[in-house]
């Protein structure tokens, strides 16, 4: 099964359009539909993580979010950093 094969429309279920977006994601290894929600940490746990995250140089994004779901903290990879499509 090919991504074009899901087709999306105003009534396509969003685990439909989650699936269709994972098989993009499969082929490519580009997340093609990340949401920067500028939402803040939800915990001290996660401010914590954070600031550790950084001060060893990584790029961190709280609250990252794909097809409705959130990744409290998304790390980029040093070297490749450009695994997230944002446009």
């Amino acid at each position: 099964m090919k991504p074009e094969d899901i087709v999306l429309d105003a009534s396509t279920p969003e685990g439909t359009k989650a699936l269709r977006a994972y098989l993009e994601y499969a082929r490519s290894g580009t997340l093609q539909i990340v949401e920067e929600t500028g939402r803040e940490p939800d915990s001290d746990f996660e401010r914590c993580v954070i600031a550790v995250l950084q001060a060893s140089g990584y790029a961190v994004t709280p609250q990252l979010g794909v097809a409705g779901y959130r990744i409290d903290i998304a790390v980029e990879h040093p070297d490749h950093r450009a695994l997230f499509s944002r446009d």
